[in-house]
């Protein structure tokens, strides 16, 4: 039987610019550093629907156009295999958050990627920065 990812090749024209990963279980290790503090990794597990996987950028560039988004920049852009992800939202007012990521696919069942935040809210600012470390489990989710 075919993998999801030789039926999603039958389906849609391959491009090289096209990112494409396994539909199913992922789970994602989180290593983050809160102004300057090294936190506990953390093992989390998300399911990926057939939609999300034929276009991992559409869920980044779907955020741009949700209501209610208060941000004066939110941008997604790929370049080969690597995704790179900026937005910076609120005013130092109300509270703010600026965020660079960047994701690297290695493949359609492994990605890693980095990113860096900085959150001011009541004249108080966190810094924190972190890698991710994601695999494809199996087509299965967990419920």
């Amino acid at each position: 039987m075919p993998s999801s990812t030789a039926r999603a090749a039958k389906r849609r024209p391959s491009t090289a610019s096209a990112l494409e990963i396994e539909a199913g279980e992922w789970q994602t290790i989180d290593t983050t550093v809160v102004n300057g503090k090294a936190e506990k990794p953390e093992v989390s597990s998300d399911c990926v629907t057939e939609e999300e996987a034929r276009d991992p950028m559409k869920a980044l560039t779907e955020m741009q156009k949700q209501e209610g988004q208060e941000c004066r920049r939110m941008d997604a852009k790929q370049n080969g295999n690597t995704v790179s992800f900026v937005m910076q939202c609120g005013d130092a007012a109300k509270g703010s958050v600026d965020m660079e990521m960047t994701f690297t696919f290695d493949g359609t069942r492994h990605y890693t990627g980095s990113y860096k935040s900085e959150m001011s809210l009541g004249g108080q600012t966190m810094t924190s920065s972190g890698t991710l470390d994601a695999h494809w489990v199996g087509a299965a989710c967990k419920e």
